[in-house]
């Protein structure tokens, strides 16, 4: 004889007197506290809540990690000074003229504006163009491939840094 499988209060009490009986266990869709005319949305945002407060209680019981943070997906020297050149691109240069840009006209064009402007940088700030460096041409086009501009310097991706840079520095 098998055992019945009980789900809530209502199964428990509709067995019978002597009859072997065990927890079901829950289910995908099943959220404890949820009725059984609750939507499927609501038992999704419910479960996908319940997993939300396991993970914080993880990350709260976990050790914490030692060492220097890690970089988010476009703040390392490539996309910096991709998007730095992208910027300038975008606001100087017209849409029609953007094709025939090279790396390496835009590298000495940033350099010059660098050198311009290096009256106003503090001693630690650290030069995206330094002059003399042979990697800039070959970062620059690191950083245009994983902040996706193409060849006529547009990029979603730049769009969406800027958008998301305007609110956090207002």
């Amino acid at each position: 004889m098998t055992k019945k499988r009980v789900r809530g209060l209502l199964d428990y009490m509709a067995l019978n007197e002597g009859e072997e009986w065990e927890w079901e266990p829950p289910s995908e869709d099943f959220v404890a506290g949820m009725g059984t005319g609750a939507t499927k949305e609501a038992t999704r945002w419910a479960y996908k809540g319940y997993l939300l407060e396991h993970a914080h209680a993880f990350r709260a019981i976990s050790p914490q990690k030692t060492g220097r943070p890690r970089k988010g997906q476009y703040e390392d020297i490539d996309c910096r000074r991709a998007f730095a050149t992208w910027h300038f691109v975008q606001s100087n240069i017209p849409e029609e003229l953007r094709a025939g840009l090279t790396n390496r006209n835009l590298i000495g064009t940033m350099q010059s504006i660098q050198n311009a402007l290096e009256q106003h940088m503090l001693e630690h700030d650290r030069k995206l163009f330094p002059i003399g460096e042979a990697a800039i041409e070959s970062s620059i086009s690191r950083g245009k491939s994983k902040l996706e501009i193409s060849a006529g310097w547009n990029s979603k991706v730049c769009e969406k840094l800027m958008s998301t840079l305007s609110q956090t520095t207002s």
